[in-house]
């Protein structure tokens, strides 16, 4: 008796979300994390933790997509946490599963993160792969702004590599999608790290209409 009086006082002081299904427990648990990862960059450990408690609840429930999402975030928050290697084993996870569904959305931008990642370990060939990837997924669903995204850091990398010209071919195309959305101007296309090839980078925004600002990296435009 008394056994059994423990093993219920143990439950009722377990988290509540275990009194849940497993598919709304996930979906706390990934709220939670998502809350985690959004705040103070302190709270990256604690919302990969929260993630992998909602993958785990995923899991039970059998919903693969919301355990595709976690497994994406998770690798997203190890690139900001500068472990790329580790975020590139988690983002590859998300892939197949976001492949499986056919979620081509999800899977673009797990591919730009991959990008990031490989961009962050110097592999920018890797990450021409991936961006192009990502470019072939968001054309599949004609999304122009996320066509316009991925072109920008196409055009990011080729600058890297010291081909200017590329870049710059890729830039164009990048606005073009922007103008065709009326926003000519937009942010977050990832262009230009400005270095050796600024001056040119300058020359030929002031060309076509658009300030040196609107032309700087930004990875927090998805």
């Amino acid at each position: 008796m008394k056994i059994r009086c423990c093993i219920i006082v143990s439950l009722l002081i377990v988290t509540p979300a275990f009194a849940q299904d497993p598919l709304t427990a996930g979906r706390v648990a990934y709220a939670e994390a998502e809350r985690a990862r959004l705040a103070k960059p302190a709270q990256r450990q604690a919302a990969i933790k929260k993630y992998e408690q909602a993958i785990e609840f995923y899991r039970a429930a059998g919903e693969r997509s919301g355990e595709a999402s976690a497994l994406t975030n998770i690798g997203v928050v190890y690139n900001q946490l500068g472990e790329r290697q580790k975020a590139l084993e988690y983002l590859n996870q998300a892939l197949s599963l976001h492949r499986l569904a056919g979620d081509r959305r999800e899977e673009a931008r797990t591919l730009t993160y991959m990008g990031f990642a490989s961009s962050g370990l110097t592999e920018r060939l890797k990450a021409l792969e991936y961006f192009n990837q990502a470019l072939q997924a968001s054309e599949a669903l004609g999304d122009l702004s996320a066509q316009a995204y991925s072109l920008g850091h196409i055009s990011g990398i080729y600058n890297a590599l010291g081909e200017s010209q590329k870049a710059l071919d890729y830039l164009n195309l990048a606005l073009v999608k922007k103008q065709s959305l009326g926003r000519p101007r937009s942010r977050g296309l990832g262009i230009f790290h400005y270095g050796r090839y600024a001056q040119p980078a300058r020359r030929w925004c002031a060309g076509v209409g658009i300030s040196q600002r609107g032309a700087i990296t930004s990875q927090s435009a998805w």
